[in-house]
């Protein structure tokens, strides 16, 4: 299953009509790993929200709040995540932004500018731990072999997946309703509050494609939510960035054995080349470590 979804401001206005616009079960299809009484293959079920995707642009937001080191059971970090993203297949570039809160009030954000399958990233801020980066910006290109269409269903940095298996494995999003949302029949799976303080809803549209996920559960003794929204647009129009040049400038000094590739001040690099990249301390892969 691929990764990483959030609420855009009609959602909430559509779900008010669902049970207003409820369909009989004679009238409505199921998409791939789902029936008229749960899902049956999570899998199965992406792959067919992914296939739609391909075919559409589109503008999504993804929300997470709980542990910043969620895989990690021995650390604990309160945050509050945002990632908002908008993708235009027609011209193949891609914006996603990533804002971190954390309980103490510090906050880092980063944005990243796919042209084509290239990254172009901005970051800056106060990471966990409270280590102040200033604006630093460098050029990924560790997914530029897989191409744009790739780039533009990928989710990976967004996914929370013990919150997701909580939901999708320990539990069975069960049917309980099927609505019509500006002509669309989508159907309704949820998961009743259960022993593990686990409950969810999942709207998924006819075709497959999955409008929204909203999580409540409880990870290592904390909790966190998780919620993600998808909407389909016929044209997103994107603006290269003002500091995309920066990018490229701290690459060329990179490469040129000057410095610039890794300018943050925690000294662990980047993932963008630079051999002083340390994965093991990027537990929310994003690119920047989280610890020294």
């Amino acid at each position: 299953m691929q990764e990483a979804d959030g609420k855009l401001t009609d959602e909430k206005k559509n779900q008010t009509n669902d049970t207003s616009n409820s369909r009989t079960e004679d009238t409505v299809t199921y998409p791939s790993g789902t029936d008229e009484r749960q899902i049956t293959n999570v899998s199965m079920l992406f792959q067919e929200h992914y296939r739609v995707l391909l075919g559409s642009d589109y503008e999504a937001r993804f929300d997470f709040t709980g542990d910043y080191y969620l895989r990690d059971a021995g650390q604990y970090s309160e945050v509050t995540q945002i990632w908002t993203i908008q993708s235009d297949l027609d011209d193949r570039d891609r914006m996603f932004a990533q804002t971190n809160t954390f309980g103490d009030g510090n906050i880092s954000s980063r944005t990243w500018y796919d042209d084509g399958g290239v990254l172009y990233v901005q970051a800056g801020g106060q990471s966990a731990d409270g280590t102040e980066h200033e604006p630093y910006y460098y050029v990924d290109r560790q997914w530029t072999e897989y191409g744009f269409d790739v780039h533009h269903t990928m989710f990976t940095r967004m996914v929370k997946y013990p919150v997701y298996d909580r939901f999708f494995t320990e539990h069975t999003p069960r049917h309980s309703n099927t609505v019509v949302q500006d002509g669309d029949t989508y159907h309704v799976y949820t998961v009743p509050k259960a022993e593990d303080d686990t409950s969810g809803r999942i709207l998924v549209r006819e075709d497959g494609f999955i409008k929204s996920i909203q999580i409540n559960t409880t990870v290592d003794d904390h909790r966190a939510t998780f919620s993600r929204t998808v909407t389909l647009r016929d044209d997103v129009n994107i603006d290269e960035p003002d500091w995309k040049q920066k990018a490229i400038q701290a690459e060329q000094r990179h490469n040129s054995g000057s410095g610039g590739g890794d300018t943050a001040a925690d000294g662990c690099g980047t993932n963008d080349g630079d051999p002083d990249y340390n994965e093991d301390n990027d537990r929310d892969n994003d690119g920047l470590c989280d610890e020294s």
